[in-house]
């Protein structure tokens, strides 16, 4: 007998839990008077009975509401109008440079995360290397956000990347290193202008 209430009531639900969506809170009554239960919970009822009366079926009761929300561990960063995302971490009291001038940078690049992050994979460091990269910013000699960050920070200043392929290596990827649409992660400090 329960199980066919709520089966029955489950089907009068599931027009309105598909018209509202999941993030709405419908309640409705399963009975006359005051049994009202949640949308939500009367779901998960009404499967789980579905399941147990028909044997057929292996269905669990939904659980994507008691799912944490994705946590954006770089919500402090500043998204440009491009979508480049940055956040400063030393400050810089030198110049800022002009376009087309030469810099001097060191820098630390992975995919995947920053280095103290879990899925993060190093695929290049000039400081491992110990010999800053030298370029002319602003014409295209290195990817987009580069030329972007670059020309908007001053000599002194350090800050991390987050570089949506786009304004990385796009569809192509680069030398077998990096692959096709992948989000760059760097650290990069602006030594010097030469």
């Amino acid at each position: 007998m329960l199980v066919t209430k709520l089966l029955a009531a489950a089907a009068l639900a599931l027009p309105v839990c598909h018209a509202f969506g999941n993030g709405a809170r419908v309640t409705m009554a399963v009975q006359k008077g005051t049994d009202a239960v949640s949308r939500r919970s009367l779901m998960d009822k009404a499967a789980v009975a579905a399941v147990a009366a028909a044997g057929m079926f292996n269905v669990a009761p939904a659980q994507a509401e008691d799912a944490p929300a994705a946590v954006d561990v770089h919500a402090d960063f500043i998204t440009t109008e491009t979508g480049l995302r940055y956040k400063v971490i030393k400050e810089g009291t030198g110049a800022q440079p002009p376009p087309s001038s030469n810099v001097k940078a060191h820098y630390t690049g992975w995919l995947g995360g920053f280095g103290d992050e879990d899925a993060s994979v190093k695929f290049d460091s000039s400081r491992d290397r110990g010999r800053p990269f030298t370029f002319k910013a602003g014409v295209g000699q290195v990817i987009k956000a580069w030329d972007e960050s670059v020309l908007a920070m001053k000599v002194g200043e350090r800050r991390l990347i987050i570089v949506p392929p786009d304004l990385g290596y796009g569809k192509r990827g680069a030398g077998g290193v990096i692959p096709a649409n992948a989000t760059l992660y760097f650290d990069v400090e602006l030594l010097g202008i030469l």
